[in-house]
């Protein structure tokens, strides 16, 4: 019993350390500050996805990583041989985040065959400082997403579903 109990508490385990690889990634116009969307990455899988497609997964290739600077290509997971875009992240670490920031020295651009987008970002880190500042819910300055942080909504599930599993296999006296 105590190994059954033993190999769910590890898969759950698992569960949350496989889930929590995937990283936001807040965007915004890069002049003014204005929420885009918010995008989904998982480097370990690569997956980037996008906030509000239908099956918004594309898949990462040409991956490379220069000090603060990664570029890849993303492909459709529908059409692998049909190159969508080039992502280009450059993340600034001595960004100083402050309610009339510009992010002009950390941005993702996007460059497609007939368009270049640059936009600024924020981590997830980043954006919880920027809208405590700012007093915006769980995106940018005005609203963005109104999801709470997903990871902690499902170690929630995951410690429920462990108890109720537990009552299972107690001993009845």
């Amino acid at each position: 019993m105590k190994k059954l109990l033993f190999a769910v508490a590890m898969l759950m385990g698992l569960c949350f350390t496989a889930y929590a690889q995937k990283e936001p990634i807040y965007f915004y116009t890069e002049e003014g500050m204005s929420f885009r969307m918010r995008n989904w990455i998982d480097r370990s899988a690569m997956i980037f996805y996008y906030d509000g497609d239908s099956d918004g997964s594309m898949i990462m290739k040409n991956y490379r990583k220069e000090g603060n600077k990664e570029t890849f290509d993303l492909y459709p997971n529908y059409d692998l041989n049909t190159k969508y875009i080039t992502m280009t992240i450059i993340t600034d670490p001595n960004l100083q985040i402050t309610p009339d920031m510009n992010l002009k020295t950390q941005t993702a651009t996007e460059k497609g065959p007939d368009f270049t987008t640059v936009y600024g970002f924020l981590t997830e880190e980043q954006q919880k400082l920027y809208s405590k500042m700012t007093g915006a819910k769980n995106g940018g300055p005005d609203g963005g997403p109104e999801e709470g942080n997903v990871v902690d909504k499902a170690k929630e599930k995951g410690k429920a579903l462990l108890n109720k599993g537990k009552d299972l296999f107690k001993k009845k006296k």
